[in-house]
């Protein structure tokens, strides 16, 4: 349960703005539910709406607090790796799948990622 109900709303609202791709509105949601609540959730669902945006630093450097706040949080480790893979950062982003797929060995968007990326890393 989460411990401030409100950041829970804007957190909900902001998974929407997402679901619509709104990903401005979404991080202005997740902005303030963080600023109520900060959780690695939060910060991992901001990361994501910054990585849609093209953002790959904004991007990182919240799917960074997400695991800095939960080591082990395997949609956190897929996701930088993601923004990574965006910066042409290939080694670093086969070493976060490799980690999400370590907490999670059936992790199949981490698993295509690896592959695609590995493929990337040999042109």
């Amino acid at each position: 349960m989460d411990s401030n109900p409100s950041a829970g709303v804007y957190t909900n609202r902001g998974i929407c703005h997402s679901d619509l791709r709104e990903y401005q509105r979404a991080i202005e949601d997740y902005d303030k539910a963080i600023e109520l609540h900060p959780t690695a959730v939060r910060y991992n669902n901001r990361g994501n709406a910054y990585n849609r945006l093209g953002q790959s630093q904004r991007s990182i450097e919240d799917y960074n607090k997400a695991i800095e706040l939960d080591p082990g949080f395997a949609l956190a480790y897929n996701g930088r790796g993601s923004s990574y893979d965006s910066l042409g950062q290939y080694k670093r982003a086969i070493e976060d799948y490799d980690k999400a797929i370590e907490l999670d060995p059936n992790y199949a968007n981490a698993l295509a990622n690896r592959q695609r990326a590995l493929g990337a890393l040999k042109e």
